[in-house]
């Protein structure tokens, strides 16, 4: 394929990172490619449809992971990152499963939590969720090796950007209130503007987050309803408690203040000793019952 144009969207997962890459496809007529596919066979699936030359590769790797596979390939690269106590809780309501083993090397683990079979449980529900924030901040989303921290890997990213000018870093937050906005500076800066197939507005508007929810639970779609859960910025603070922001400030603190989540280290004082919402804990129960049936098909 002659002229081929590649775009990357990077970052830690449940960042936004399937969002963008799906709006960058739209605006495009791209096709979206995980790091891990086969990308002589994508090629050869492309020239027998109707995309374009363009492809946006989704990765969660690491930047000296993911150029070890493209070692002389041009890129753009969108780095997408979202604070990460947001990401804790859509990591846990995303990953996590009934019967999960690997919490157990976490401090005050109880076998009968991790493997709930009465999630209704009031205590299990905290305890689970606390589990497996303390297990996360201290060693990032064990299901996908070689990952790091949160805090890790955006260190990994920034070191590889400097001094270059393919790379934009943008914000989950910024990109929820703006996303037409980011998205046109982008592209523009990119000099992508003349591959562009359809308009930014158009892009945006078909992969309108509720309005895709509401698609998926029309089609009774469950894997792409559950995946996509609420989407929201601040939906850490009906979780967090004490214990849970002394372990992420303790890890990624730094990190919050440097990207301007927080101006100093001292939110974590607002927080609850150990009082999580009923209604939190009631969606956490009701979670792992739906989880609990697809784990017993």
């Amino acid at each position: 394929m002659s002229s081929q144009t590649t775009i990357i969207v990077a970052g830690y997962p449940k960042s936004g990172n399937t969002w963008l890459a799906k709006m960058l496809c739209q605006i495009f007529t791209a096709k979206m490619v995980d790091d891990d596919e086969d990308h002589a066979e994508v090629n050869a699936r492309m020239l027998n449809t109707n995309l374009s030359n363009t492809r946006v590769i989704k990765s969660h790797l690491l930047p000296e992971d993911l150029f070890k596979k493209y070692p002389s390939e041009d890129f753009k690269v969108f780095y997408v990152y979202r604070d990460v106590r947001d990401v804790s809780i859509s990591a846990f309501f995303y990953f996590v499963r009934p019967g999960d083993k690997y919490l157990s090397n976490v401090d005050g683990y109880n076998e009968s939590v991790v493997h709930l079979r009465n999630p209704d449980d009031y205590t299990a529900g905290k305890q689970k969720i606390k589990n497996y924030i303390l297990e996360f901040v201290a060693h990032g989303i064990k299901s996908i090796p070689h990952l790091l921290t949160w805090d890790k890997h955006i260190d990994h990213w920034q070191k590889w950007a400097s001094n270059r000018n393919d790379i934009v870093f943008v914000s989950y937050e910024d990109l929820k209130r703006q996303t037409a906005f980011i998205l046109e500076k982008s592209i523009a800066g990119f000099n992508l503007k003349e591959i562009q197939t359809i308009s930014v507005a158009d892009a945006v508007e078909a992969e309108n987050f509720e309005k895709l929810k509401t698609k998926f639970q029309s089609e009774q779609n469950t894997k792409q309803f559950q995946f996509l859960r609420k989407g929201t910025s601040g939906d850490w603070k009906n979780y967090y408690t004490k214990q849970i922001g002394e372990a992420v400030n303790n890890s990624a603190g730094e990190k919050l203040q440097q990207l301007g989540y927080e101006t100093d280290r001292n939110w974590v004082s607002q927080l609850p000793n150990e009082k999580m919402k009923p209604e939190t804990v009631s969606e956490i129960a009701l979670y792992l019952k739906l989880k609990l049936r697809q784990f017993i098909k």
